[in-house]
């Protein structure tokens, strides 16, 4: 999709559009919910396609209450595509420990 994007292939920008409206509404229900100072969008889109955080943002500008946009930056996580790995070993790992705390004797 990222490289019928780059050609300019009416599909595929539609396609990107109607994903950009669906990001940017949830990144506006969870910034109007939990008001954070920072999002982050990971995965290789954002990566692969600088003009996808733009048009994100856009519309995160249409439904995120004005207060809490004002208040919060939307930026790419530094990890992109390697987010979920990354994750999945972080949950394994908590796993592991809470099993290994499991197991020790209390004192």
């Amino acid at each position: 999709v990222c490289e019928a994007v780059r050609s300019n292939d009416s599909a595929a920008m539609y396609a990107l559009d109607i994903a950009c409206k669906f990001s940017g509404i949830a990144c506006a229900n969870l910034i109007n919910i939990f008001n954070p100072g920072l999002l982050l969008l990971g995965g290789g889109v954002p990566t692969a396609l600088p003009s996808f955080l733009d048009s994100v943002k856009r519309y995160v500008d249409i439904y995120c209450l004005d207060l809490s946009r004002r208040t919060c930056s939307i930026s790419v996580a530094g990890l992109s595509a390697d987010a979920g790995l990354v994750g999945a070993g972080v949950l394994a790992l908590q796993s592991v420990n809470q099993l290994r705390d499991k197991t020790r004797p209390y004192m």
